[in-house]
């Protein structure tokens, strides 16, 4: 098996973790593959720093999970993503209980699809894969809010509509819609609008929350 190598930022981010503080001047060399373990071990012990100490940072950075960056609907955030890195495969018991907690958490049925080692839950907009990644496994959670999608759509086409119904009057000496009716459907447009962003960030907050709760008994069954 190919040994797992390591870009310029990750090396930096290891030798920093080692030595429980910033990463001196020292940087390794950038290189087109980037490093092995065994070689940052070596630049490391040049460095000062034990072996196993960075054997261990390296495991610790490669086990970090993140919140990857949320889907966005003009710009504006619709969505919770979450990447949770294994060091191994799941098993089908294990990837069975994930998707008993997924359903009881989610109060959804969904749908389970697998191919070798590529499993995937989906349930509408909600969606959950465990694949193999470079370097090792990961379960990706990631979901957007539908409803708030269709309520800035909706509101935001009304608003725009309306508004160029208004610069069309305009230009064409006053013949068109009623001004009147073109402002509430302005104003009704807008309203949609912003009902669809205010729905975002309570909705964002529970689904975090309980994507951190999957990830937490992810990490326990692995360890187990």
């Amino acid at each position: 098996m190919p040994a797992d190598r390591f870009n310029e930022e990750e090396a930096a981010a290891i030798f920093a973790r080692a030595a429980e503080a910033e990463a001196s001047g020292h940087r390794p060399a950038s290189t087109t593959g980037g490093m092995t373990l065994a070689e940052l071990q070596e630049i490391g012990r040049e460095a000062g720093l034990q072996p196993e100490a960075v054997a261990q940072a390296a495991e610790s950075l490669r086990r970090t999970d993140t919140h990857t960056p949320a889907p966005k609907f003009l710009r504006l955030p619709i969505g919770v993503a979450r990447t949770v890195p294994l060091e191994r495969p799941l098993t089908d018991e294990e990837w069975g209980e994930l998707v008993m907690q997924l359903r009881s958490t989610f109060n959804a049925g969904g749908r389970v699809d697998s191919a070798g080692n590529f499993r995937e839950w989906r349930n509408g907009n909600l969606r959950v894969t465990a694949a193999p990644v470079a370097g090792g496994y990961q379960v990706d959670m990631r979901t957007s809010k539908g409803s708030a999608r269709s309520l800035m759509t909706t509101g935001g086409i009304m608003a725009v509509l309306s508004g160029g119904l208004v610069v069309v009057g305009r230009l064409a000496g006053g013949i068109g819609p009623d001004p009147d009716s073109l402002t509430t459907m302005f104003t009704v447009g807008s309203a949609l609008f912003g009902v669809g962003v205010l729905q975002i960030p309570i909705w964002a907050r529970r689904r975090r929350e309980e994507f951190d709760r999957i990830a937490d008994r992810l990490r326990d069954a692995i360890r187990s």
